[in-house]
């Protein structure tokens, strides 16, 4: 059997898998929720054969529910987007450790650091050891709040050749993250002169959260990911199966 898929990658796409799944429920639900909404009297929670006692918050007119059921599917699409960082750094650790499995001096080597004799002892074993290595160097990398630099420096050891535009329509979309968190979706400056191109957006205006965002989302990253495996495998750097 052809070893094309690293073990990072097959748990990378389950953990993908999940998180599509609920995002198309959520959505195809929402969308149904409108359809039978707007169609009916009374209060939403009651046209959509609920208790009001229990959805005390349902209580608007349900042929006003347009405006609560489109906060929900934006609330959605950005829970999907922050999973989706998640995700990615989820497998760029994973790929961290199976490095280590080839070349520990060439991934201890990322990030400063040493072990103190009593934490060798307390740490117990070389599994334990080589963990902690891994989970150090990869603090060491996120601490400098950089997605660009965290997956450049992960992979610069390998000189493997990433294509660009890969590359930068798949940042694109895990940079939304930032600005979901620390922004509330506003866009600055650098997103929109760095990915604009990539992502309709606008200075100082919020992101719109639109579904056509989101599965662009996906696809790109997974696409970025899947080339990063292949690559890595076929230099030798990460073990495939």
């Amino acid at each position: 059997m052809p070893q094309n898929e690293s073990t990072a990658f097959q748990r990378f796409r389950n953990r993908l898998e999940q998180e599509k799944q609920t995002l198309q429920i959520l959505d195809a639900s929402l969308i149904s929720a409108h359809r039978v909404a707007k169609s009916k009297d009374g209060p939403l929670a009651s046209a959509l054969g609920y208790e009001q006692n229990k959805y005390d918050q349902l209580h608007v007119p349900s042929r006003e529910g347009k405006r609560l059921i489109t906060q929900a599917k934006n609330a959605n699409y950005r829970a999907a987007l922050i999973s989706l960082y998640s995700i990615w750094s989820h497998y760029m650790r994973d790929i961290l450790g199976l490095m280590y499995q080839v070349s520990p001096h060439q991934v201890s080597q990322k990030a400063h650091g040493e072990i103190k004799f009593n934490e060798i002892i307390n740490l117990g074993s070389y599994e334990a050891i080589q963990q902690y290595i891994i989970d150090h160097v990869f603090r060491g990398l996120e601490n400098e709040q950089s997605t660009k630099k965290l997956l450049d420096k992960i992979i610069k050891h390998t000189k493997i050749s990433l294509s660009q535009s890969l590359k930068v329509n798949a940042l694109a979309y895990l940079e939304i993250r930032h600005l979901l968190v620390h922004a509330n979706g506003y866009i600055d400056e650098k997103y929109q002169k760095t990915y604009g191109g990539i992502v309709t957006c606008e200075t100082g205006k919020k992101l719109k959260m639109k579904w056509s965002i989101v599965d662009a989302a996906f696809g790109k990253v997974e696409e970025l990911c899947r080339e990063i495996d292949r690559l890595l495998i076929a230099g030798g750097y990460i073990n495939g199966r």
